[in-house]
């Protein structure tokens, strides 16, 4: 009836926040787990949501080349370590153990 999973929010300062244990309904995404512990603010596109605001911390876009952005991440348990999420977050469907973390980053291209 239930997931348990682990989840971490990492602000990009040198903090993160662990939510150990959390209880979900089966079929809980990644994005479920993120609201169950955080205020979020997302958009729904095409492509799935898209996460904007994590406990009043925005994306911020310096340019349309630079900007801080949320990212997803779940532990791969063969490669032992975390991998960025291959899809939406609201598309990936949470099994019980998984270890989730929500990261603020920079980035540039």
């Amino acid at each position: 009836r239930y997931v348990k999973v682990n989840i971490g929010i990492n602000y990009g300062n040198g903090t993160t926040t662990w939510y150990n244990d959390t209880l979900l309904p089966r079929g809980a995404s990644a994005l479920t787990a993120l609201v169950s512990v955080a205020q979020v603010e997302y958009k729904s596109g095409t492509y799935g949501a898209y996460v904007t605001s994590v406990n009043g911390l925005q994306e911020r876009m310096i340019s349309n080349n630079e900007g801080y952005s949320w990212f997803w991440y779940h532990y791969d348990v063969n490669k032992k370590k975390l991998v960025a999420g291959e899809i939406a977050a609201d598309k990936y469907k949470l099994a019980d153990g998984d270890v989730i973390v929500w990261s603020y980053e920079h980035w540039k291209f």
